[in-house]
């Protein structure tokens, strides 16, 4: 994450807590009136394109975008919208802003490398698992003016179970000047098919205390 990154994420962060009047609703859909007025919301969501255009996919809603959205590739976003009422899962919005996310790697090469702490923020509800994509809200030290810190998410470490996963961190000698908050994103697509069904992965890292730590998510494969 470069220094011009880190700095938009932390505006991000800035608007998440002070800018919306539903930001970090979990269960912001289910919240949306049907038959009333718009509801603005900061969502996570997937960027795609198909032959209607482009869209938003989050939570198996689609939401198009009433206005032209730049589009260079599928990528995983966060973005700030009014959504439109409309009796299915498909709705009109309007994006106010929208930001892509960091991207980690999902890799099966052991010899990946980082060792560097993380605290791994799990009630923070940008820390998901949401159309095969893995996003972790985490917190790291950081430089006066940091260096790129790499991360990496690790398969294929416990042969009888594929959707075990080592997340490491390598944050580049990096100077321990500010603990502050991160948003990385990783595509899961790769890992083996779950034929529609979800499956348990697990997340092991380095924590502060130089402990390792667990998380479990649901996971499904995107089609």
């Amino acid at each position: 994450m470069n220094k011009m990154k880190k700095l938009s994420i932390y505006l991000v962060l800035l608007a998440l807590c002070f800018g919306c009047s539903k930001a970090m609703a979990p269960d912001v859909y289910s919240d949306i009136p049907m038959d009333a007025s718009p509801a603005q919301a900061t969502i996570l969501a997937t960027l795609k394109k198909d032959g209607g255009g482009v869209y938003l996919w989050s939570r198996g809603i689609r939401l198009n975008p009433v206005e032209s959205v730049v589009y260079t590739r599928q990528q995983r976003v966060i973005a700030d919208v009014t959504i439109y009422p409309s009796a299915s899962n498909e709705h009109d919005a309007k994006v106010s802003w929208i930001e892509p996310l960091d991207e980690g790697i999902l890799t099966s090469d052991a010899s990946a490398s980082g060792s560097d702490p993380i605290s791994l923020n799990r009630n923070s509800w940008m820390t998901c698992v949401d159309d095969a994509y893995l996003t972790l809200n985490y917190s790291a030290w950081w430089g006066e003016h940091p260096l790129h810190h790499d991360f990496w998410l690790v398969s294929g470490l416990d042969p009888s179970d594929p959707y075990s996963l080592e997340l490491r961190h390598d944050a580049n000698g990096d100077s321990n000047d500010v603990f502050a908050e991160g948003v990385i994103c990783f595509d899961l697509n790769s890992l083996p098919d779950t034929g529609g069904e979800f499956k348990e992965i697990t997340i092991k890292w380095k924590d502060t205390e130089g402990k390792i730590s667990i998380a479990r998510f649901e996971f499904t494969s995107r089609k």
